[in-house]
């Protein structure tokens, strides 16, 4: 879309359609400089019921014109279709639907796959999972978790150039037979970028092109210590405007109102930072904070950089900043009376219910701690991005004045050229995102970002006071000048001067004097190490004096200035952590500010809709459906079934030894698309007239070590790949070795070439005697009769057993009812009736049987409970979920439970909401929350008269909202 010059109406409407929140601003144009004439937030409407951003937007412009009194919207405007007034001019940034996100996926996670991050991280994806051959996940549990985080675009790399091949092959495979689903249903195939081996590309573009949008790129990393991530980024970009964020709910209807090109809320905040940085020259660092992601930019010597921790949040990702940096991070940010359990509930449910505000002082503390150690989380992976660490040498420091001898060191390139700087460089950290505009003082937001940051030097510190720097953005992309005066007057705050000198972690004297006058009088302050001192806001100059071989930054001894602003005296040592004459001295949470009667939402207790259902069993590749359309099915039929592991992808490549011409490549090949080859199968014969070295004359015919089926060839390379003929043994198959040997049973193990617990093919050769024996001549090879493991060898009586030992994903109905719907090999749909209630959080994989209420915590004994859910009145304990699971139940459902025994009874911290396919004895689904309530009294009644039910456990917050459920039958 061209954008326009010059904004001619009367009022602009600038929106930003964020992951939770609508965020609208009103300008009034009339005048030279527009001025801020309202502001109304309203819930994003991209998920569902609504499904339509358009919902979302025409509220928060309604609420705009109440505040405001201004007709904004034509008269017969009703949502979703919106009609704006002549008199408006709409803008709009979004990052609504979780913004861009990505699956990584390389060979290595240390190697390609941490290129594939970077690149995401700087296009300002949101990286969902990173998937690597080195991976701990089988490749079916890999397949599911790609099914199931329904992305808006796949990255996949892996390899130098000129390297193997069959690795990222692979990988491109496992996409293939997995094939995830988009995230909003309107969209078409998935973007996939190939960044790769340039050697596979050829290969990648006939294996997954059909199947997805596929984008071939240079590689990330072309040689093992070089990386080239700038066309990836570009790429990812233009496909998020082009053919993602087009694909979100309502957004095709909202176009054509809009006067400049929709841009990403990000974007929008880095050309609003660009403005302050530039106007004044100022190094800064900005960090926006939101419910999912967590932004970092820095502008240092005019040079712009931007990361996003995608998985580092106040919300969505909460439960996932618990997660990475582990919960005695956050327990030392809090006094004593907030307990682990306290602290783990708190933050599980606000992960579950994102919109949830805190109401307490504690309340405000968690969320504090929170924002700490994401931004500092954060500011790590934007350095680890952006800046290497250095270590200046005699000679530099030498030459730099010995300015930074007691600070980091950081050292980034652009084009070509090195830069350097310390932290006591930045000159400002600005706020932006919920956390801070919405502090219940400022000296709030002041100590988060000091306490995450820990700024060195003399540093302002700023706040987008009403987090619309987004806005300010999209307007400087057509009226610079007046984005600047809004920026300057209506949106950024300073709110305080922080001073931390930099100094020896060994010194015990004085590092510095502070001399303070104002109208008072002046007093002085002799700065120890590890003090913090708090001056008010009010008139005053101050006077700085570096003590002892400390510094105030760049060399630094002595500073004077002015200000009116708060300033802090800082020369805390780290460790950070919670200091009670901190808060005494800012006054951090003063009481009159909360409501603890209003600190805890209670739970909903949900509806029990009757209605008739579709359960969609879906395999995660091809496999075995075993009913038929019009099929009735019972609870425990199994309907389908994946016997064996995804089928495993040979490379035949032995034609790229000869460096051939594409044309004697091409003659040479043997075999077509769906050819089936067997064990010393020809696959290609290098014609007579070409000339081979003399060391290579024997290998003209090139023969399959494997058994397989052709699926595709590389014409010019000669590259076969073959995916592999699972013609597998259903039951173990034992075979005499002795009497295929001719030799005593005592004996045949030596013959044997395969080992104990090695994977062979039929026909492929497990034995061989070349020699003569007892007057038998002739050679004795040995074949195997199936595929499968060598399980054992008998060594009295000669035997070899071989079997499949792969257990089978079995796929139950779960439910009573009638097939509706067959794809063969993949998919299955069965129509059938329920009173259906929804779940906070589920755990383990769908199930189904009988509801045994347990009413008393004391009756959780074992016992026989095999193949029913156990219906828990209580807050049962780890030890009580892992007793009910030992008695052979299939399920718990609980209204609460601590936080602390979920943890316990997964095994790991889940993280990110995305669940439902945890490898645990039984389903575990939670009602209400995280905490100690019982089971209210008619849900236990309600629940109690169900009997037989089937419960989904899948949970998932991001990228489209799944609740567990349960039907009753």
């Amino acid at each position: 879309m061209d954008k326009i010059m010059k904004i001619q109406t009367p009022y602009v409407i600038i929106t930003d359609i964020g992951s939770t929140t609508t965020k609208a601003i009103l300008l009034n144009n009339r005048e030279n400089t527009p001025k801020l004439a309202g502001m109304y937030h309203s819930p994003t409407t991209v998920e569902k019921p609504v499904s339509d951003v358009r919902f979302g937007v025409y509220h928060a412009i309604e609420g705009l014109e109440r505040l405001s009194g201004v007709q904004l919207m034509a008269q017969d405007s009703q949502a979703p279709v919106l009609t704006l007034s002549t008199d408006v001019t709409y803008l709009t940034t979004s990052s609504a639907g979780g913004g861009l996100q990505i699956l990584a996926i390389g060979l290595t996670h240390f190697d390609s796959a941490s290129s594939a991050r970077r690149a995401a991280y700087g296009a300002g994806g949101v990286i969902l999972d990173t998937f690597a051959i080195d991976d701990t996940r089988q490749a079916m549990r890999q397949m599911l978790a790609m099914r199931n985080l329904r992305p808006d675009m796949i990255l996949l790399c892996g390899g130098t150039d000129g390297g193997a091949v069959s690795g990222v092959l692979r990988l491109a495979e496992i996409i293939r037979i997995a094939a995830p689903e988009p995230k909003f249903d309107t969209a078409g195939k998935i973007p996939v970028i190939y960044a790769g081996n340039r050697e596979a590309a050829p290969l990648i573009e006939k294996m997954i092109s059909n199947e997805f949008d596929l984008h071939i790129l240079p590689n990330l990393r072309p040689e093992m210590q070089n990386e080239n991530l700038q066309p990836t980024q570009d790429i990812i970009q233009q496909l998020f405007m082009e053919s993602v964020m087009e694909h979100a709910p309502g957004y095709s209807h909202l176009l054509p109102l809009v006067a400049s090109s929709i841009i990403p809320t990000p974007m929008g905040v880095q050309k609003a930072l660009s403005i302050a940085a530039n106007k004044e020259s100022l190094n800064l660092f900005a960090f926006d904070i939101g419910g999912a992601t967590t932004d970092v930019f820095s502008c240092v010597n005019n040079h712009f950089h931007r990361t996003v921790s995608a998985n580092l949040g106040m919300s969505y990702s909460a439960l996932n900043v618990l997660k990475e940096c582990g919960i005695e991070a956050l327990m030392r940010w809090l006094p004593q009376d907030i307990d682990e359990d306290f602290l783990r509930n708190y933050i599980t449910n606000k992960s579950l219910d994102p919109t949830d505000n805190p109401r307490s002082e504690n309340d405000y503390r968690i969320e504090h701690a929170i924002a700490r150690e994401a931004l500092s989380m954060a500011l790590y992976q934007h350095r680890q991005m952006h800046y290497n660490t250095v270590k200046v040498g005699f000679l530099d420091k030498l030459s730099r004045g010995d300015r930074d001898k007691f600070e980091m060191i950081f050292e980034y390139a652009r084009e070509e050229e090195k830069y350097f700087f310390s932290p006591s460089d930045v000159d400002v950290l600005i706020g932006v995102g919920g956390i801070f505009a919405h502090a219940a003082n400022y000296r709030q937001s002041v100590i988060v970002l000091i306490d995450a940051i820990q700024p060195k030097g003399i540093t302002e510190i700023w706040i987008d006071r009403h987090f619309i720097t987004p806005h300010i953005g999209i307007l400087s992309t057509l009226e610079h000048k007046n984005a600047e005066h809004l920026l300057a007057n209506d949106c950024i705050e300073r709110i305080a001067i922080h001073v931390a000198p930099s100094f020896s972690a060994r010194q015990k004297k004085t590092v510095l004097h502070v001399n303070i006058e104002s109208d008072g009088g002046s007093r002085l302050l002799q700065i120890m190490p590890n003090e913090f001192h708090y001056i008010a806001a009010g008139t005053k100059i101050i006077k700085l004096e570096a003590l002892h071989g400390a510094s105030l930054g760049s060399g630094l001894k002595s500073k004077v200035f002015n200000t009116a602003l708060p300033v802090i005296i800082d020369t805390r040592i780290v460790p950070y952590g919670h200091m009670i004459r901190v808060e005494q001295e800012m006054d951090l949470y003063p009481a009159q500010h909360y409501d603890a009667s209003l600190s805890r939402r209670e739970p909903v207790i949900p509806d029990l809709n009757p209605d008739e259902w579709i359960r969609r069993i879906k395999l995660p590749y091809r496999g075995e459906i075993n009913v038929n359309v019009g099929n009735m099915v019972e609870p425990d039929e199994i309907v389908a079934l994946n016997r064996y592991n995804p089928p495993r992808l040979y490379i035949l490549d032995n034609l790229l030894t000869y460096k051939l011409d594409p044309e004697v490549v091409a003659r040479s090949l043997q075999v077509k698309v769906g050819d089936l080859l067997d064990f010393n199968d020809v696959y290609a014969r290098i014609p007579d007239d070409i000339l081979l070295p003399l060391h290579h004359s024997h290998a003209r015919k090139q023969i399959s070590p494997v058994r397989g089926k052709v699926e595709f060839i590389n014409d010019h390379s000669g590259i076969v790949v073959l995916s592999e003929i699972q013609d597998y043994a259903d039951k173990p198959v034992t075979l005499d070795l002795s009497e295929r040997l001719g030799v005593p049973p005592k004996l045949a193990a030596r013959y044997l070439i395969k080992e104990i617990g090695d994977f062979v093919y039929r026909n492929e050769l497990i034995a061989k005697r070349m020699e003569p024996f007892r007057g038998i001549s002739r050679p004795a090879l040995v074949l195997a009769p199936v595929t499968g493991t060598i399980t054992e060898l008998d060594r009295k009586t000669g035997r070899v057993t071989i079997a499949y030992l792969h257990k089978p994903m079995e796929f139950k109905a779960h439910v009573r009812g009638k097939v509706i719907e067959v794809i063969p090999e993949q998919e299955l749909s069965i129509r059938y009736s329920g009173k259906r209630m929804e779940g906070k959080i589920g755990f383990g994989n769908a199930c189904h049987g009988l509801i045994t209420p347990i009413e008393d915590q004391n009756d959780v004994v074992a016992g026989d409970l095999k193949d029913r859910i156990a219906l828990l009145a209580f807050a049962p304990s780890v030890e009580q979920l892992k007793v009910i699971a030992s008695s052979g139940a299939t399920g718990i459902i609980c209204y609460m439970l601590q936080a602390r025994h979920m943890v316990d009874f997964l095994g790991f911290e889940p993280g990110i909401i995305n669940t439902g396919y945890e490898n645990i004895p039984l389903t575990l689904l939670i009602m209400g929350g995280f905490g100690q309530k019982p089971m209210p009294g008619n849900l236990m009644n309600t629940l109690r008269s169900g009997g037989n039910c089937f419960i989904d456990p899948r949970t998932r917050i991001r990228a489209g909202v799944v609740r567990p459920f349960i039907d009753l039958f």
